[in-house]
């Protein structure tokens, strides 16, 4: 991610020449250009983000020492750089001791540029691996509550509570005020912060919140997010989208332990009449219901399955009893014995007896 750099100067050949610096080399990018110090204080105000602001520091009406005052009150983060001449280098000196980051003298030199964005970027990248200071923790005092709450019952929330829940956590980020310059490191302590949370519930799918995590980043990295408004319809967008995978990773453990109550069901009677009926009832579920959420979630219908299962098992007591085939098929749930013919046929190929006969065989 390149670090977004504002220029302030009152003369538009200046401005445009430095527009045209070859930022990028340096990992910078000149993300506009202001007439004076009273425009950069809007263009800040407005939301749009810098990380650095290079200066000129004379300029008609409030100079760039001035300037440099205003932002080290609104905006503590931003570094500024002074552009000065020769003329004014005592005053440039006095203000370094008041808080500027770093000066460059008219005419600087591309080797001067560079030495200055390099300590720019060396002091940006210690900031943020600093993480969060103390202002940023009281900014952050109702988010860290919300989150707290959310902890203490995470287990215990199903999906449309806690995507009610996480709403309202954003709500609150996106309530608080911060200074530029802290996108990164709040929006990693916001979602790692989630992360720990997430990662109690049963039905936690771990390698859905790494992509939606991953593309977040991505989007940062970029530099397609440009504020705190920007970041947080992104966080919005993917914390929607993770929302919605984590309801289906619920319905889908539901489906499968509901699932397996039916089968077990289904296993334990199936020597029993079974009726659709009498499992729908035992699932809680009309049947008609029962019969579609079945098929879908097993990938056969209730019959053929109740039926393949009925089979196997009489296959077990053809193998390994001297039962009949009427005994057979009245301990599997199919008391027609010449049903029970027709059906074992048609799924093994061989009548009852020929199967026996095949397997007895098999053993000599």
């Amino acid at each position: 991610m390149n670090y977004r750099l504002l220029i302030v100067d009152d003369e538009p050949i200046v401005r445009n020449g430095l527009l045209h610096f070859d930022w990028e080399s340096h990992g910078f990018e000149a993300v506009d250009a202001c007439g004076n110090a009273r425009e950069a204080l809007k263009w800040l105000a407005d939301g749009n983000e810098a990380h650095v602001i290079l200066t000129d520091i004379k300029m008609p009406g409030m100079d760039g020492v001035e300037l440099s005052n205003e932002i080290r009150m609104k905006y503590p983060d931003l570094l500024v750089v002074l552009l000065t001449g020769y003329n004014e280098f005592n005053y440039a000196q006095r203000a370094i001791q008041s808080g500027v980051f770093d000066y460059l003298l008219k005419p600087a030199e591309d080797e001067d540029f560079g030495h200055v964005l390099v300590k720019c970027a060396k002091e940006l990248s210690e900031r943020s691996n600093r993480g969060l200071d103390l202002d940023d923790l009281l900014n952050l005092s109702s988010v860290i509550r919300k989150i707290g709450l959310l902890a203490s019952r995470t287990s215990g929330l199903g999906p449309r509570r806690l995507s009610d829940a996480i709403d309202d956590i954003v709500r609150e980020f996106e309530a608080c005020e911060f200074p530029p310059g802290r996108l990164w490191p709040l929006m990693r302590f916001l979602l790692t912060s989630l992360e720990m949370e997430f990662a109690k519930l049963p039905y936690f799918p771990e390698e859905k919140w790494t992509a939606r995590k991953e593309s977040f980043y991505r989007m940062l990295e970029e530099d397609r997010v440009t504020s705190f408004e920007q970041a947080n319809e992104g966080l919005r967008r993917e914390l929607g989208h993770f929302v919605r995978e984590l309801n289906l990773e619920s319905s889908r453990q539901k489906d499968s332990s509901k699932l397996d109550a039916v089968l077990a069901f289904i296993h334990e009677r199936y020597s029993e009449v079974l009726s659709l009926d009498v499992v729908a009832e035992s699932a809680d579920l009309h049947p008609n219901t029962f019969s579609s959420w079945f098929k879908e979630t097993k990938g056969m219908n209730f019959v053929d399955y109740v039926t393949k299962y009925r089979i196997d098992r009489s296959k077990e007591l053809l193998e390994g009893t001297n039962l009949k085939a009427g005994q057979v098929a009245e301990s599997v749930g199919i008391p027609d014995a010449r049903y029970f013919g027709q059906v074992f046929k048609k799924h093994v190929g061989l009548t009852p007896s020929e199967y026996r006969s095949m397997f007895k065989s098999n053993l000599c």
